[in-house]
């Protein structure tokens, strides 16, 4: 994923998901396409509120994190 950072405003890119992926796959795709988008997710999660004047303030990497529901297919997994 690439992402643009410009005063006010934060962007995202995400490629398409490769058609050989899992059907559960491409759905947690979409699904973290639409938190980006609209700050929610079926699952129910939210986007949290971000303070973009701190951000300015202290420039920096961040990770957000996004607590999804068990099961839901946009959740962090770990390949074994």
């Amino acid at each position: 994923m690439t992402g643009r950072f410009t005063p006010k405003k934060i962007g995202y890119v995400t490629d398409k998901p490769d058609d050989s992926l899992p059907a559960s796959a491409k759905e947690g795709i979409v699904r973290r396409r639409l938190v980006s988008a609209t700050g929610s997710c079926p699952c129910g999660a939210k986007m949290p509120k971000i303070d973009i004047d701190a951000l300015l303030k202290n420039p920096g990497v961040y990770v957000l994190t996004i607590e999804h529901e068990p099961g839901c297919p946009a959740i962090n997994r770990v390949a074994s």
